[in-house]
């Protein structure tokens, strides 16, 4: 089985890619929807941080112990005390004291935002 990598959603289709360039669209039905949902992990309600506490936190560990941290790659827990840092300015700008963290990138987001839509607007034909 191959990996695919998500490009988009096309004209009420997934388009996703193989490793060497090959496009497949997926046409988005109840069935692509059901799965789609099915795969999202239910992280139920979270241990909450605030940004200070997770910035200490993230600051006493070596990127090696960062690397470990569920869903954190090891060529990305060196960017995560950083990313924290960008965090709190961020909140202390929009004058934030909460953050919601989704397990999804922004790519997965988008998509999963725009079959909500689908969704909304009834059964496609």
């Amino acid at each position: 089985m191959q990996d695919l990598q998500v490009i988009g959603v096309e004209n009420g289709a997934l388009v996703v890619a193989s490793d060497d360039g090959t496009r497949f669209r997926l046409p988005i039905d109840d069935v692509l929807q059901s799965k789609v949902r099915q795969s999202i992990p239910d992280t139920g309600e979270g241990r909450k941080l605030a940004p200070a506490e997770l910035k200490a936190r993230l600051g006493r560990m070596s990127v090696a112990e960062r690397a470990e941290l569920p869903g954190v790659s090891g060529t990305r827990a060196h960017q995560m005390l950083a990313g924290a840092l960008v965090v709190e300015g961020a909140m202390d700008l929009l004058r934030l004291d909460r953050l919601d963290i989704a397990p999804w990138a922004l790519r997965e987001g988008i998509i999963l935002r725009r079959l909500d839509h689908l969704e909304a607007d009834g059964p496609l034909s």
